[in-house]
């Protein structure tokens, strides 16, 4: 398998050495110039990392992408000569060749990776989400009929992922003591039938653990249950099965007509209802809200002047408007973006550093 890839990435290489970067940002770019308003750059190196869709379809459309840039580009207000475009051999070698100035601009398909071998390199973008009318840190302002979230409309980079108690007994337990203005012990925590999912969502449940309760992680709970998905785990807790599970802020919304409805019935969406009696704002209530989680995400070489204004939010402008273009969706492995917080990076990285250990 690992000889597989290798030669596959190679042969990406070979095949786009014609739109590869050079490894040297300065001689890439031009000095930001201005004629008749536009802005001027010699050559813009992009690089994007692998993101697990087919290899020969990711080709295929890096091949189109850099016309594509270049015509957006203008359209934003900056003339670029030259688009090159590049594939990573892995998402840490994309990582590493943004912050080091091989590329001046990089797609990631997970921030975390940019936070573990990303170095200085400036995070422009990351993919954005739908934001649910709640935004409070306070877990009792998200629960309860009176409180229910509403997706806004607003996108915005990375979402929060909400530490759900469910209507167990030992959950209602927990959500009580969160309501009335306490705070769960650990003991109380670990003694919870837990519903997990892997990957990205058990790395910031974690994060929130360590940052709470001492360093202790997903992995230092005791009774776990893993599912395959947000829906599976939200089954689960319909179900009794577990008494608490993270959930990607607000998921609820998009079941809240299921979660009421009996099992034998089908929902607009497609999924079979869960059973429950009662509205799920009442049954499934926040304990803990985590800092965002981060998906694709994209990077600049912090000395490229792609990091700054005004090229930063030229570069937004043109990947709005190929927002509905199947290319770069493929590559980039996310359909908009929204401005990332440079402040976030903290968190991602200590991220990174617990996902180390």
């Amino acid at each position: 398998m690992k000889k597989t890839a290798a030669v596959l990435a190679a042969a990406m290489l070979i095949l786009l050495a014609g739109c590869g970067h050079t490894g040297e940002t300065g001689a890439a770019s031009s000095a930001p110039a201005s004629s008749e308003g536009a802005l001027r750059q010699d050559v813009l190196t992009v690089e994007f990392a692998p993101n697990g869709a087919d290899s020969a379809s990711l080709m295929t459309a890096a091949g189109r992408i850099s016309q594509k840039l270049k015509d957006a580009l203008s359209a934003s207000g900056v003339e670029v000569e030259e688009v090159r475009v590049s594939m990573g051999a892995s998402q840490a070698a994309t990582a590493q060749a943004v912050a080091e100035g091989g590329v001046e601009v990089a797609f990631l398909p997970d921030a975390l990776t940019l936070g573990e071998f990303g170095g200085s390199a400036v995070a422009l973008l990351s993919q954005a989400y739908d934001t649910p009318s709640c935004t409070s840190d306070n877990p009792a302002d998200w629960n309860g009929s009176d409180y229910a979230t509403k997706w806004t409309g607003t996108l915005s980079a990375g979402r929060r992922v909400l530490i759900c108690a469910g209507p167990s007994d030992y959950g209602k337990n927990l959500t009580a003591r969160v309501n009335g203005g306490g705070t769960p012990s650990w003991n109380e925590l670990n003694h919870a039938k837990w519903g997990l999912i892997g990957g990205n969502t058990d790395d910031i449940l974690s994060l929130w653990l360590a940052d709470h309760y001492e360093g202790n992680t997903c992995s230092d709970l005791d009774n776990t249950v893993y599912y395959d998905g947000y829906d599976e785990a939200l089954r689960a807790l319909a179900a009794g099965e577990v008494d608490m599970i993270p959930l990607a802020a607000d998921l609820r919304i998009d079941y809240a007509d299921l979660w009421d409805m009996d099992n034998s019935r089908t929902g607009e969406s497609g999924g079979s209802g869960l059973g429950r009696t009662q509205p799920i704002w009442d049954e499934v209530n926040v304990i803990g809200i985590t800092e965002p989680l981060y998906a694709a995400t994209v990077a600049a070489a912090p000395d490229s002047p792609w990091a700054e204004e005004p090229y930063a939010s030229a570069l937004k402008a043109a990947l709005d408007d190929l927002a509905e273009d199947s290319d770069l969706q493929a590559l980039s492995a996310a359909d908009r973006f929204a401005r990332f917080d440079a402040g976030a990076m903290d968190a991602v990285r200590r991220m990174a550093t617990l996902v180390d250990s």
